[in-house]
């Protein structure tokens, strides 16, 4: 499958009652949406994951954004070639009237291609709550738009990513989003260094896998109570 719709081929409607759209491992698919397709497809979707498309070069073109005004969840995945969330052909002008307005969440996971986050983040400026950005080599910065946010309670990602790898525009937007950030707990790596000190303390296996799921515990518990922080924030 090459596209998911071509606008061009069709009148019609296209999904217009979806709200749960997940497209996953379609390595051939490069687009979702080929071409203007009517003002009510896909008016109801609300949460979209795309995971494991390797031809994916952009999520949306512009003119579909007007088309999704309940969309609340954007969850993207393992998409290596992906270098864009819009195709370019608008102006700034245009852009300007566009708008995600229900957008909350948005997960960005092992996207290398992907530099900056900014323009997704302007659509969803007065919805956006949650932010999660993992593995994602070349985000190098953050929007400051994103210290204007008003409903915004969590940025997530890696500690080093956070702390080294991330350049500042201002150090003050550093300090005022230091209050919302939560660290991504990897569970692969943890179990690996876990295991490492388990084994170095006490061979016995069962001590070892006890120790193991007191210590994932203890974090779980951790990140729960640090979220709580978050939304009790005054």
């Amino acid at each position: 499958m090459e596209i998911l719709a071509e606008g061009k081929e069709l009148e019609e409607d296209i999904f217009p009652n979806l709200e749960d759209l997940r497209l996953h491992d379609l390595l051939r698919s490069s687009n979702i949406v080929e071409g203007h397709v009517s003002p009510r497809s896909f008016a109801n979707l609300k949460f979209l994951s795309l995971e494991k498309r390797d031809n994916l070069r952009y999520i949306f073109s512009w003119s579909m954004i007007k088309q999704l005004p309940k969309l609340e969840t954007l969850y993207i995945s393992n998409c290596k070639n992906l270098e864009d969330f819009f195709e370019e052909n608008a102006t700034e002008t245009e852009i300007v009237n566009y708008e995600l307005p229900s957008l909350k969440f948005f997960t960005l996971k092992c996207l290398p291609k992907i530099f900056s986050i900014d323009k997704i983040v302007a659509l969803a400026l007065s919805s956006i709550e949650e932010v999660y950005t993992i593995h994602c080599i070349s985000v190098k910065s953050l929007p400051r738009s994103l210290v204007n946010a008003p409903r915004l309670m969590i940025v997530t990602g890696q500690r080093k990513w956070w702390d080294e790898e991330l350049q500042w525009e201002d150090y003050t937007i550093k300090q005022q989003l230091q209050p919302l950030f939560k660290v991504h707990l990897d569970l692969n790596l943890f179990l690996l260094e876990t295991s490492k000190i388990g084994i170095w303390a006490n061979k016995d296996r069962n001590l070892l896998i006890f120790s193991v799921f007191c210590s994932f515990a203890f974090c779980v518990w951790l990140q729960r109570m640090n979220s709580c922080i978050v939304l009790f924030k005054f």
